[in-house]
Parts: C-alpha cells; structure tokens; sequence
C-alpha cells in the first residue's frame, strides 16, 4: 500500500529523498508545501502546495493529503503542526524539536544538557 509523506518545504533534502524512494522503488509518494513554484524537489512530487511554510491553510491541506508529515526546514507553523499531531497524523521530527531548533538559546541549552 503507497503512502503519502508530506514535506513541508520542497528543497535539496525533498529531492534526495524523492531521488531514494524512486531508486529503490519505495511505496511511498511525496508531495510538498514549498514557495517556489517547481521547487528542487518538484521533479519527484505528486503535487505541490505553493505557499508559505507558515501558511495555516496550505499546511493543513497538506496534512489532509498526507498520511505523515516532516519538514526540511526550520521556518515551519509548530501551532499547526502541533494541532495535527494531536489529530492523530504522525509528525516526524516532533513539533516539539521544531520548536527547539527555532529558539537557538534553547537549542543550545537543550544540547549542553
């Protein structure tokens, strides 16, 4: 059964993991939420999503199509993602790291404990 990851962001890491599951003929598909229309990882997408990685509506239509959802990219709506979590949708890193890495004294901290 082919499943759906959906990445916010659409950059070099969408492409390489595009370029994988292709490869190795994995059962997945991708499709992106990106601001660039035909994004890097445009050539291995299913659809894509243009808007911000902020975008309340764009991020919650990609989760509607999407069976899990990861981020390349830092800039991403942790509210929202954290609002899909508790729906039941896989997020893959947690919006808790998301929420981490956007705050960089708190990313250090978290990395010196």
């Amino acid at each position: 059964m082919t499943k759906t990851i959906g990445m916010i962001g659409g950059g070099q890491l969408c492409r390489m993991l595009g370029e994988a599951v292709e490869e190795k003929r994995l059962p997945f598909k991708l499709i992106a939420l990106d601001p660039t229309p035909k994004c890097p990882g445009y050539p291995y997408l299913t659809k894509q999503f243009v808007g911000d990685f902020k975008e309340e509506d764009k991020i919650r239509e990609l989760a509607k199509q999407s069976d899990i959802i990861t981020y390349e990219i830092e800039l991403g709506n942790v509210e929202i993602l954290e609002e899909i979590e508790r729906s039941g949708k896989p997020v893959h890193p947690s919006p808790e790291t998301l929420r981490i890495i956007q705050d960089k004294l708190r990313q250090a901290g978290f990395l010196e404990s």
